[in-house]
């Protein structure tokens, strides 16, 4: 099977004039490298994934076709991060961090193109190839895909590269927040990371880890 999310997904039922607003929390995996240029003050990827562990959120935002099929519409999506280290095999050289982002839109593949394209933090596991639809420039530029290629001690060596569809891809739908018109309290439903995750954390000697 391809590449997916898991975690929380819902499915909404209802006519716009009884729509329920919904805020959703995503966790990733993602590496990045010193070897690109960053567009913050010429710091590289892999710097700023490691200066920016408990500090505010990224603001993401980008131009995207609009569903209709003309024009353009804004990706929008917060990116925090919530720990960051050096690759313990010490072979890849990539810097690995683990990530909240919270959406403020959904657009297809948004976290995953906008995490590789725009910081360059790409999730561990995954591939331009795997994003249907992937602009040619995507598919051309093979920006940091989230593979390990050659750091056969790493925990995630080859997630992402020839075998990809039955690698996991390190993104997981943590929370689900739903604000029912009428109610006081919105309705939240968590997923519990899932023991891959948990198993990665412990070999990247992540602590006290938690998502705000």
């Amino acid at each position: 099977t391809a590449a997916s999310t898991e975690g929380n997904l819902l499915k909404e039922k209802h006519d716009d004039e009884h729509a329920a607003a919904v805020e959703k929390w995503y966790v990733a995996l993602v590496r990045a490298k010193d070897n690109a240029n960053g567009r913050l003050r010429n710091e590289t990827p892999a710097r700023r994934l490691l200066a920016q562990v408990d500090e505010r959120a990224i603001k993401l935002r980008s131009s995207v076709p609009a569903r209709s099929g003309s024009g353009s519409s804004t990706a929008r999506a917060d990116v925090r991060v919530i720990a960051a280290t050096g690759c313990p095999s010490r072979e890849c050289g990539c810097t690995i961090g683990l990530v909240q982002v919270k959406l403020d839109t959904g657009r297809k593949h948004q976290i995953r193109r906008q995490l590789a394209r725009e910081v360059r933090w790409p999730v561990i596991g995954d591939h331009p190839e795997l994003w249907r639809g992937a602009d040619k420039a995507v598919r051309s530029a093979d920006a940091e895909i989230g593979r390990c290629p050659r750091g056969k001690g790493c925990f995630f060596y080859g997630a992402g590269g020839e075998d990809a569809p039955t690698m996991p891809l390190w993104l997981h739908a943590e929370r689900i927040a739903v604000h029912i018109p009428g109610s006081r309290e919105p309705v939240v439903v968590r997923a519990p990371l899932p023991s891959h995750f948990n198993d990665a954390i412990e070999w990247l000697k992540f602590k006290r880890v938690r998502f705000p």
